[in-house]
C-alpha cells in the first residue's frame, strides 16, 4: 500500500519521538520504497502459525500497545500514547460484553468545602470529571449515570471523610478509603492539580494497587471520638493547673502540686492574694474552668464505661500491667478489630512503638515517616509504660537492666513496645497477660 509524504512524515515523527530509533530515522524513511513500514497492534505480538494469520492482542484485559516495525532496524518500538488520526492502524474491535457492561471506577478528591469527582472506564479513558459542594444529593447527582456498573469509589482520607462514605454506602456502592501516606504520587510531576489528583486515585482502583485504610465502625465510631473529647478536655485542665502552678511560684516563690492546684477553692484563693485583687482573680478563674472541666470529664466516662465495661476485650486489657480502665478504654477503642493486622509487627508499627530509619547498605540514609501511625496509642502505651515501671517489680528490673545501657528514654520505649505487642496477642489470642512470658528473664 502506497502512503503520502505527509503520511509518512507522521509516522517518522512517532518513531523519533518514542526514543528507541536512531536520529538518522527520518532520512532514512525520507527515501523509503513502498512498502518499507509495516504497522500492526499487538498486546504482546502474538502471533499463531498453524492458522496462518496474525491476532491481534491476547485474551487478556490489557489494552493493544501500538508498534511501529521497520525494515531497516528491525526493531518494534512501542508507541506510548494513542496513534493519530491521519494514519491507518489496524486496531482490536471492542468486545461485545464490554460495552454492553462497562465497567466504572471512580475517584473523589475531598477538600473542606468542595469536592472533584471523575469517572474512569476499564481501559482508562476519562469520562467525566466535576467539582461539586460538599453535599451529598450533589455526589450522588454525579454519579448516578455510572451507578450501575460503578465497581467502586475511592475517597482520598481527609478530615472529614465520615459523611461522604457512610452515605455512599447507604447507597449500596463500594467505598474505599485511600492512604494518602502511601499513595503518593510520582515527585518529579511537572504539574499537579485537583483533576489529576482524582484521576490518579481512579487509576490505582482500576489497576488494584490502591492502599487502603481503615474505616472505623459507623456503630462504635461515636464512642471512639467521645473518648477523643474526654483526653482533650484533660488536656485543657492540665494547661490551667500549670498556669496556677506558674503564677504562683513566680509570685511567691512556693510550689503547689497537682492535687493542692485540684482542692482549691474560691475562698481560700481569695484568702490567700488579699491585697492583690488581679492575681486572685486570675487565679480564680483557672480554678473555675478546672471545675467545670472536671464534672465534664466524669460525665463523659461514666457514658462510655456503660458502653464497654462488659466487653471481654476491655477485660483482658486491665490485666496488663500498667493499663487501668482510661487507658483499656482508649486502647480497645482506637485499635478496633485485632484481626485487621496481619502480624503482631504491623500492631507495634501502628503503634509507633518501632524505629523508623532508612538503610542502605548497612549505613543510615535517612528516617522514614516517624508519625505514621495512631498518636493516641502511641501515648497510651507509653502512659502504661511509665505505670508499669512504677507498680510491677519485674518490669522494674527490666527498666533498671535497659536504662543502664541504653538510656531512659530507650528502656521506657522498649516497654512500651513490649506492652503493645503483649495486647496484640491477648486480643487475639484471648488469652490474659502473662507477666513472666513478657518480661521474665
Amino acid at each position: 500500500m502506497s502512503r503520502s509524504p505527509n503520511e509518512l512524515n507522521a509516522v517518522d515523527k512517532h518513531i523519533r519521538a518514542s526514543g528507541r530509533v536512531r536520529c538518522g530515522g527520518r532520512k532514512s524513511l525520507a527515501g523509503s520504497k513502498k512498502g518499507a513500514l509495516s504497522f500492526s497492534l499487538s498486546a504482546h505480538s502474538t502471533f499463531y502459525k498453524k492458522s496462518g494469520k496474525k491476532k491481534v492482542g491476547s485474551e487478556s484485559d490489557c489494552p493493544p500497545v501500538l508498534r511501529v516495525s521497520s525494515r531497516r532496524s528491525g526493531r518494534t518500538p512501542a508507541l506510548p500514547y494513542p496513534p493519530p488520526e491521519s494514519v491507518h492502524y489496524i486496531t482490536e474491535e471492542m468486545n461485545a460484553e464490554k460495552v454492553q457492561n462497562p465497567l466504572y471506577y471512580c475517584g473523589i478528591d475531598l477538600h473542606s468545602d468542595n469536592n472533584v469527582l471523575g469517572v474512569i472506564d476499564s481501559s482508562g479513558n476519562r469520562l467525566s470529571i466535576k467539582r461539586n459542594a460538599n453535599d451529598l444529593e450533589a455526589v450522588k447527582k454525579a454519579l448516578r449515570p455510572f451507578a450501575a456498573n460503578l465497581e467502586g469509589i475511592v475517597v482520598e482520607s481527609t478530615y472529614n471523610w465520615y459523611w461522604l462514605v457512610d452515605g455512599l454506602r447507604e447507597e449500596g456502592h463500594k467505598v474505599h478509603l485511600a492512604n494518602p501516606a502511601a499513595n503518593e504520587q510520582y515527585s518529579g510531576l511537572k504539574h499537579g492539580d485537583d483533576e489529576t489528583d482524582t484521576w490518579w486515585l481512579a487509576e490505582l482502583l482500576r489497576l488494584k494497587l490502591l492502599k487502603e485504610g481503615y474505616v472505623y465502625p459507623r456503630s462504635e465510631r461515636a464512642v471512639r471520638d467521645l473518648l477523643r473529647k474526654r483526653a482533650q478536655l484533660v488536656r485543657m485542665r492540665t494547661q490551667n493547673i500549670l498556669s496556677i502552678q506558674n503564677l504562683t511560684c513566680r509570685n511567691t516563690g512556693g510550689r503547689l502540686s497537682g492535687n493542692q492546684v485540684k482542692q482549691l477553692t474560691v475562698e481560700a484563693v481569695k484568702e490567700c492574694y488579699k491585697e492583690e485583687t488581679e492575681r486572685a482573680l486570675a487565679v480564680t478563674c483557672s480554678v473555675n474552668v478546672i471545675k467545670v472541666l472536671e464534672k465534664q470529664i466524669e460525665t463523659i466516662e461514666k457514658k462510655i464505661k456503660s458502653k464497654i465495661k462488659l466487653s471481654q476485650p476491655y477485660q483482658l486489657l486491665n490485666t496488663i500491667s500498667g493499663i487501668g480502665d482510661i487507658l483499656a478504654m482508649v486502647i480497645m477503642l482506637e485499635a478496633g478489630d485485632i484481626s485487621r493486622f496481619p502480624s503482631v509487627g504491623n500492631f507495634s508499627s501502628y503503634c509507633r512503638c518501632v524505629k523508623s530509619v532508612r538503610l542502605s547498605n548497612n549505613k543510615k540514609k535517612g528516617n522514614g515517616n516517624r508519625k505514621n501511625g495512631n498518636k493516641y496509642l502511641a501515648w497510651a502505651f507509653m502512659e502504661a509504660a511509665n505505670y508499669a515501671i512504677r507498680w510491677e517489680p519485674i518490669i522494674a528490673k527490666f527498666y533498671q537492666r535497659k536504662s543502664s545501657k541504653k538510656g531512659s528514654v530507650v528502656a521506657r520505649k522498649a516497654i512500651a513496645h513490649k506492652l503493645a505487642r503483649a495486647t496484640y496477642h491477648v486480643l487475639r489470642d484471648q488469652t490474659p497477660f502473662d507477666v513472666e512470658r513478657c518480661f521474665g528473664c
